[in-house]
């Protein structure tokens, strides 16, 4: 099954309070999500519109839009590829689970958690150090493809 703004909206509305209640009270709160289909359906722009979503438990929450998907300009796509890649090997079938709900989430959580640590970080460190070129990469080829 795929993933829907309906789907997309209800994890939102699920854990989006969860997290942000993490914050002090009064703080804004900068919540970012990419161009996907899902994150810009009808059914979240009618819910980020409203008051609710603006405010979450006493935080006030303000929805920033990232640039497309764009590797290219996002060295952290790199890291996350190599975090999902972890985790395919160390835990594959966790998905595939007899595990349902919490104890899925909190399998996946750990799994990843581990995944992370695992990364030598100064992969991490030349993926930042790489910005400088990725940017004239990218404007010599005037946003077309890069070899990133």
């Amino acid at each position: 099954m795929g993933a829907s703004s309906l789907k997309y909206l209800q994890l939102l509305t699920r854990w989006l309070p969860d997290i942000v209640q993490q914050f002090p009270r009064g703080a804004t709160i900068y919540f970012m999500h990419d161009r996907a289909g899902i994150h810009h359906g009808t059914l979240v722009k009618n819910w980020q519109s409203q008051k609710e979503a603006r405010e979450i438990s006493g935080r006030k929450v303000k929805m920033v839009k990232w640039p497309p998907y764009s590797p290219d300009m996002n060295p952290i796509e790199t890291v996350c590829a190599q975090v999902t890649s972890l985790f395919e090997r160390l835990y594959p079938g966790l998905s595939n689970s007899k595990y349902t709900g919490w104890t899925l989430r909190m399998g996946i959580q750990e799994g990843v958690e581990h995944c992370w640590e695992l990364l030598d970080s100064e992969y991490s460190e030349n993926r930042a150090k790489s910005m400088p070129e990725r940017i004239k990469a990218v404007i010599d080829a005037k946003g077309w493809y890069t070899r990133f």
